[in-house]
């Protein structure tokens, strides 16, 4: 990147290692999701819900970093664009909604 810069339309790459260091790279996308979401629903001290979120590792789906760096041992190098992030954002604007909502009722 400091030679050559960052290539044309990407605007962060993301690196991850391997837990063992190694000098082999591979440009792979990022995986959609590497644990099961597991939601508690708890009671503190005082009385007042929280939520405990966890996972269980999955199986590494072939082809993404988390494949690359668990199962091959290789560096995951995964260019990111942020404009990507327009689709995904717009998705979720009815659930943020839904969330505020919700917040605005707890605070009453």
């Amino acid at each position: 990147v400091k030679e050559k810069g960052f290539p044309e339309n990407i605007d962060v790459l993301n690196v991850n290692f391997p837990n063992a260091l190694t000098n082999e790279f591979k440009a792979v996308p990022l995986a959609k999701l590497r644990y099961s979401n597991i939601i508690v629903k708890r009671t503190d001290p005082r009385g007042l819900h929280y939520y405990w979120l966890y996972g269980q590792p999955l199986k590494p789906e072939p082809g993404t970093d988390v494949y690359t760096i668990l199962v091959e041992k290789k560096i995951a190098v995964t260019p990111i664009s942020i404009q990507y992030l327009a689709k995904p954002l717009d998705a979720i604007k009815g659930f943020v909604e839904h969330l505020n909502s919700k917040m605005a009722k707890l605070k009453r």
